[in-house]
């Protein structure tokens, strides 16, 4: 199972890492993809529990929505 996490205010970024440490514990998540929807932030200093299961995406430029979704499917390992 795939774990999305799509961020865009600056405040809610800081609660990343103990989302993503909860996430990799549980045993039927196989990815974690960590989605920064907003150009002027960064998450990654954030993220000290990098893991080979998460995956970070930053986007460039804001966009809606329905676009994390696309991000998630495209962010999956292939079998």
């Amino acid at each position: 199972m795939t774990a999305l996490i799509a961020y865009y205010h600056p405040v809610r970024s800081r609660h990343v890492e103990p989302q993503v440490r909860n996430l990799l514990r549980c045993p039927f998540v196989g990815t974690v993809v960590v989605l920064n929807d907003n150009p002027n932030l960064r998450i990654d200093p954030q993220l000290k529990a990098i893991d080979n299961r998460v995956v970070m995406v930053n986007q460039d430029v804001r966009r809606g929505c329905s676009h994390r979704w696309v991000v998630a499917a495209s962010s999956i390992p292939s079998i």
